[in-house]
């Protein structure tokens, strides 16, 4: 698959020719080769029920205050796979992330599928140093970005796709997810906390009751003394 006409076009031996030595490490990824683009360009496909779409840069053109998209409509260029394949894949690729090697790349909050990679690095003779990846999709049910991490050497000691480009893809697509204003989903709790809460107090604690006997009329004050009848004068006496 070759995303542009200055793109390489990547190594994929023709099926019919593939051995029982081919067959076997291509299963587990080598002797395939795909750039960044074209990975992410597949990962889409599979994210928008088996439609490949055409990568492109610019989303719209102004000219004055008129805006004019590049693309009326999505750019397809094919259907590799069907939809009930895709959406079968979909399936997997969540699996990944929520019991295999992706679990770092979990979003809280966000169903995420994807793969981890952990490539060697080609070198003439053999391979030097490795390529931890991971490549998926966010979120699972409702598809609004794809996304692809890739380290080349890393260093530290770690360079499997789960130890080193999982944890990446968790960050990044949490704050890409948040900028674009696409919310977590969160389970409604079946018990709010102040009931639970009251629950656990006594029951006279649990419904206070007010004694109301100065404060009936409203007035926070002691009652005032009757001043009684005006002394001779006509000045009232002060209370005592």
């Amino acid at each position: 698959m070759c995303s542009s006409d200055l793109e390489s076009g990547g190594i994929l031996h023709n099926v019919e020719r593939w051995g029982l030595l081919e067959k076997d490490y291509i299963a587990f990824g080598q002797g395939v080769s795909v750039t960044p683009l074209q990975l992410v360009s597949a990962t889409a496909a599979v994210a928008n029920g088996g439609a490949l779409l055409k990568p492109h840069l610019v989303a719209a053109v102004s000219r004055g205050e008129v805006r004019v998209p590049k693309y009326p409509s999505p750019p397809m260029v094919g259907r590799p796979v069907s939809p009930d394949t895709a959406r079968e894949l979909t399936r997997l690729l969540e699996g990944v992330v929520i019991e295999g090697t992706g679990k770092p790349a979990a979003v809280a909050g966000y169903r995420v599928a994807g793969k981890t990679g952990t490539a060697q690095i080609p070198v003439r003779g053999g391979y030097r140093g490795y390529l931890p990846s991971f490549v998926g999709f966010a979120p699972a049910d409702r598809p609004a970005l794809v996304g692809l991490v890739a380290i080349a050497e890393p260093q530290g000691g770690e360079y499997y796709g789960a130890q080193v480009a999982a944890p990446a893809f968790s960050a990044i697509a949490r704050q890409v997810l948040l900028y674009r204003g696409i919310h977590p989903q969160r389970d409604r709790p079946a018990v709010w906390m102040g009931e639970t809460v009251l629950a656990g107090l006594p029951s006279k604690a649990a419904t206070p009751v007010l004694e109301v006997d100065a404060l009936a009329d409203g007035d926070d004050h002691e009652p005032v003394a009757d001043p009684g009848p005006p002394a001779e004068g006509g000045r009232p006496h002060a209370p005592r």
